[in-house]
């Protein structure tokens, strides 16, 4: 962007600090030489399972397999996760729409990967056997040495304007995401071990985790964000209809 802000607009201008990040933007400025384009832009992606996720939640989740009692998590970085299932339902919007144009698309509120780390702890019942700690980017420093925004947040404000807008709350996201995982509990029990333990019941499974105190606190959802976001399926067939 132009300067740095703390959150960004559809209509703001790029202005990448990384090579990695003036990629994508050049590949837009190549997209939008044909007249009618879509450009998405997503930011902090998560998606695609223990077997296909590379982004931050799969590894996470790695360090819990490989029986890490405590996991370092960037706190003074702000931005927007993006859930792949959520990103593919506002695609077929959009191509049903007809609305071309250039539309930030990411999940609705505001978080830093520290309270992410905490709240897919919590999800995964390990708050009392896995404790995150709070770190700054300097801490990363030498393993993520490319240069990053202090702030990632996007808003999808043309979404919501056209009323395109189907993306859920990330912590809505998040929690469904989490199912994922937990089918892999057998693997993250043997590698905490079994001792006095808790039992949650999971879908196709049931978790056993040695009890212990609690690092992290629970953080609050927002009740009303299931009941604001528009269904994809009924906003689909309005625009069939």
């Amino acid at each position: 962007m132009t300067e740095a802000k703390a959150s960004y607009d559809d209509d703001d201008l790029p202005s990448p600090l990384s090579v990695y990040g003036k990629t994508k933007y050049y590949g837009e400025l190549i997209a939008r030489t044909v007249p009618k384009h879509y450009v998405l832009r997503p930011v902090w992606m998560m998606g695609g399972g223990p077997k296909k996720d590379k982004k931050f939640i799969n590894l996470i989740f790695k360090q819990i397999m490989n029986g890490a009692r405590a996991i370092n998590a960037v706190s003074d970085r702000v931005g927007t996760p993006t859930y792949t299932h959520d990103l593919a339902k506002n695609i077929e919007v959009l191509l049903l729409s007809g609305k071309y144009g250039v539309y930030n698309c990411s999940c609705r509120g505001t978080t830093t990967r520290y309270e992410v780390a905490c709240e897919f702890v919590r999800l995964m019942g390990l708050s009392h056997a896995v404790r995150v700690n709070a770190v700054s980017s300097e801490f990363f420093h030498e393993k993520y040495f490319a240069p990053r925004p202090a702030s990632e947040r996007v808003l999808a404000n043309r979404l919501t304007a056209n009323g395109l807008n189907v993306m859920r709350h990330w912590k809505a996201c998040l929690e469904e995401y989490s199912h994922e995982f937990k089918k892999e509990s057998i693997y993250i029990e043997q590698a905490f071990g079994v001792g006095e333990a808790e039992e949650f019941a999971v879908p196709d499974a049931r978790l056993r985790w040695n009890s212990g105190p609690r690092a992290c606190g629970r953080f609050g959802s927002d009740p009303g964000a299931s009941t604001r976001v528009r269904d994809s399926s009924q906003v689909i067939d309005e625009l069939k209809f």
